[in-house]
């Protein structure tokens, strides 16, 4: 599913899968799945090498995530269609899991519309806009979700609030919009 704010609609529609990329690295290092297999999602680098974050945002508590957020270009999805996606709070960013037994998975970085970036200070809009970027930039994986990880063998650092995107704090402290 891909979030639609053009303005005029919001909501979400079907999306397809990753494309197949040739890779020039090593195979996938780390597979996530929901437990009955129809959807996944590939690390394609190692988790040693990636920040490892547990929160404690309300969400990620409830649903005892732990996040690890690659570039998009490190994770291959499979079987997007059968994921149940939910758009968190003001629908910049979502949370997939499984439709059948409910395991979260992987997240999609939407972000807000551009026209939000309209009241940001010009002094901050350069920061602003590199924090923006990366979060878009980001395909967020639920490290519980991977199998086989030995949860004690990585790093796993704490974090307040909510550690999947920046975005939200950074918009709420230039244009004084609360989330």
């Amino acid at each position: 599913m891909q979030a639609i704010d053009d303005g005029h609609n919001r909501g979400t529609k079907r999306v397809a899968d990753t494309p197949p990329q040739p890779s020039s690295g090593p195979p996938a290092q780390h597979i996530a799945s929901c437990h009955c297999g129809k959807f996944q999602a590939k690390l394609l680098v190692p988790i040693q090498e990636q920040e490892v974050k547990e929160d404690n945002c309300s969400s990620c508590v409830r649903n005892a995530n732990v996040g690890v957020y690659p570039a998009k270009d490190q994770v291959r999805i499979r079987g997007r269609e059968h994921a149940v996606e939910y758009l968190h709070g003001r629908k910049y960013r979502s949370g997939s899991h499984c439709g059948t037994r409910g395991v979260s998975v992987f997240g999609t970085q939407y972000g807000p519309p551009l026209r939000v970036f309209d009241s940001v200070p010009p002094e901050r809009l350069e920061h602003v806009m590199s924090v923006y970027h990366k979060d878009m930039n980001m395909s967020p994986l639920n490290v519980r979700a991977i199998k086989g990880l030995d949860l004690a063998s990585i790093q796993i650092n704490g974090s307040e609030g909510c550690s999947a995107s920046t975005m939200d704090n950074h918009i709420s402290r230039t244009t004084g919009c609360k989330r």
